[in-house]
């Protein structure tokens, strides 16, 4: 996640970043959420949830790695995988272990899309919380299934497939293949 902050944090125009430095020490002196909102408002909410779930899957590419390899230790399994929402990181990890297991991406954004529902119990707590105290728009307290079409066709414009986005990353067919026996054929 830091990784993702501080590169997204390098991009940005000098204007912003040394402001952004300020309030982000005002934070950590006095327990505030200055950085965060201005972070929001200036960073993440001028692009779109799946832009910033793209960035997600760029900028964090040798964790995603570790992520999907650990999948690959039968020792370790079953396994949880979950954020703070539950749709987010988990909503984009899961994206790809399905993508590697062969499922098509309808059935990907259907599954995705099924957060919706899941979240409806603590939707007013997480727009009070995200929202409200950090600044971000209501479309990062979803979970709406042109978000994951959105990031399938990033990926896809970039990568050409999911497939070669993971053979990118180093997740080969031979871990694909491994994959699928653990998660299908032991089922």
């Amino acid at each position: 996640c830091m990784a993702l902050i501080w590169r997204t944090f390098g991009a940005l125009y000098f204007f912003i970043r040394w402001p952004s430095l300020i309030l982000a020490l005002i934070d950590k002196i006095c327990g505030t959420y200055i950085f965060v909102k201005f972070y929001a408002r200036f960073v993440v909410n001028k692009t779109s949830l799946a832009e910033n779930y793209f960035g997600i899957i760029e900028y964090t590419k040798p964790m995603v790695l570790t992520v999907l390899k650990t999948l690959l230790n039968a020792e370790d399994l079953p396994v949880l995988v979950h954020c703070s929402q539950g749709k987010d990181r988990t909503g984009v990890i899961c994206m790809l272990v399905l993508s590697a297991l062969g499922v098509s991406e309808e059935d990907i954004v259907q599954d995705y899309a099924r957060s919706e529902k899941g979240l409806l119990s603590v939707r007013t707590h997480t727009v009070k919380e995200v929202c409200g105290m950090y600044g971000f728009k209501d479309a990062f307290t979803r979970a709406r299934p042109d978000t994951m079409i959105e990031l399938l066709q990033l990926i896809r414009m970039k990568y050409g497939s999911v497939v070669n986005y993971l053979d990118e990353i180093g997740f080969d067919e031979s871990h694909r293949e491994k994959l699928r026996i653990l998660f299908t054929e032991s089922c």
